[in-house]
């Protein structure tokens, strides 16, 4: 007797029996605060921001006492022990101060936050994935005078699918939604919620703020790195999907015991459960953690 199913119902196109549920966003505060590894010598100067493509092959790094990104790389991907220097673009003149910075996933555009001029730019990469042919030419800007609290924008990170451009300053953080996924020129009016004042806010933390940014591939939790001694990176769940102002502050934070100080950059795999950060201040080091404690 053969045995028939009954048809599977589509949503999208998609088999709904094949599609599998999505994985809920780690609980950075349960891994463990030592590093796993560590990698040096690293970049020199003050980092402040990080950006790593989806191979995991290019890792690039915004420095503000030179004005430079760096390119390094991994080989094989995400490989962190093969951590690489490749090249570096010197940013021009006009830029005073980058304090935010990442790349778009081809690989094609460096879109870097000004906080001294209060502009957020983006600028061509000629040569995909090769940082030394970035243009000095603005292709589409836009100011963040009251945008934020401070007009800061201190780390900024993609999320929903590129169709969200996250930021934070040091009070709080926000959005600008984008019409058309990854293109900076179709920015919108920002969203964004004070961390730190305000009646109502359902946000428990009086330091608001961050250093940097992450959001989770599911919209529902938010980190937040502030730059400390020692440093750490504050979890939040969102009420809402994707919508800051429904953040609520987890406790305990991601406390590093060990790993650096003044780092202001990070960056989270989340199915992978590590996390690669930078400190400016003890040996210009990287260090990976993970979930477990154990290296790759």
């Amino acid at each position: 007797m053969r045995l028939v199913l009954p048809p599977k119902l589509t949503v999208n196109g998609l088999l709904r029996g094949n599609v599998l549920p999505p994985i809920p966003p780690p609980d950075i505060t349960l891994w463990d605060p030592t590093p796993a590894e560590t990698v040096s010598p690293g970049e020199p100067g003050t980092l402040t921001d990080m950006w790593i493509n989806a191979a995991g092959t290019n890792v690039y790094l915004c420095e503000d006492s030179s004005d430079e990104v760096a390119q390094w790389s991994m080989s094989p991907g995400w490989d962190f022990s093969t951590l690489t220097f490749v090249s570096t673009w010197s940013m021009p003149s006009a830029i005073n101060r980058p304090f935010g910075m990442l790349i778009t996933p081809d690989e094609d555009f460096v879109i870097i936050a000004d906080i001294t001029d209060h502009v957020v730019e983006s600028r061509a990469i000629i040569t995909p994935a090769d940082i030394t042919t970035t243009t000095d030419t603005v292709t589409d800007s836009i100011t963040t005078v009251g945008v934020t609290a401070t007009s800061d924008i201190n780390g900024m990170a993609w999320a929903d699918e590129g169709r969200k451009l996250y930021f934070t300053d040091n009070e709080g953080a926000g959005y600008w939604p984008l019409s058309t996924p990854y293109d900076f020129g179709t920015i919108g009016a920002h969203v964004y919620t004070n961390f730190s004042t305000g009646p109502g806010r359902p946000v428990l933390d009086l330091t608001g703020g961050g250093s940097d940014i992450q959001v989770s591939a599911d919209g529902s939790r938010m980190w937040l790195l502030r730059t400390s001694n020692p440093w750490q990176i504050k979890q939040y769940d969102f009420g809402t999907q994707w919508e800051p102002s429904t953040a609520v502050l987890g406790s305990p934070s991601f406390v590093s015991s060990g790993g650096g100080v003044s780092n202001q950059a990070f960056f989270i795999r989340e199915p992978e459960g590590e996390f690669f950060t930078h400190s400016s201040s003890s040996g210009d080091d990287f260090y990976l953690f993970t979930a477990s404690g154990d290296p790759q």
